[in-house]
């Protein structure tokens, strides 16, 4: 079993920053990704492009478990002036 975790910022209004990586992609069938929101503000998870439009809300100090799959690729950003950070914690075979 693997079990990691890390924080993950970036900058108000920077745009959207990966919570998986590239090379994550061909690991993550079968992984669980629960993620908790530290930023003072809400932040939206969803693709590549993600936004307040489209992602889902995670208000602060809130967290939310996925399960993922081979190819999925996971990404935040905070709402107009909200500095994302992020503590993600991800289990696995």
């Amino acid at each position: 079993m693997m079990i990691r975790t890390k924080e993950v910022t970036a900058a108000a209004d920077s745009g959207a920053v990966a919570l998986t990586t590239e090379s994550d992609t061909d690991r993550n069938a079968g992984r669980s990704v629960a993620v908790r929101n530290k930023s003072g503000g809400v932040v939206w998870l969803g693709g590549q492009d993600v936004s307040p439009e489209n992602g889902w809300d995670l208000p602060d100090g809130e967290d939310i478990s996925l399960d993922l799959f081979a190819g999925d690729r996971l990404f935040a950003v905070g709402d107009p002036g909200v500095a994302v950070s992020l503590r993600v914690f991800q289990v696995g075979v």
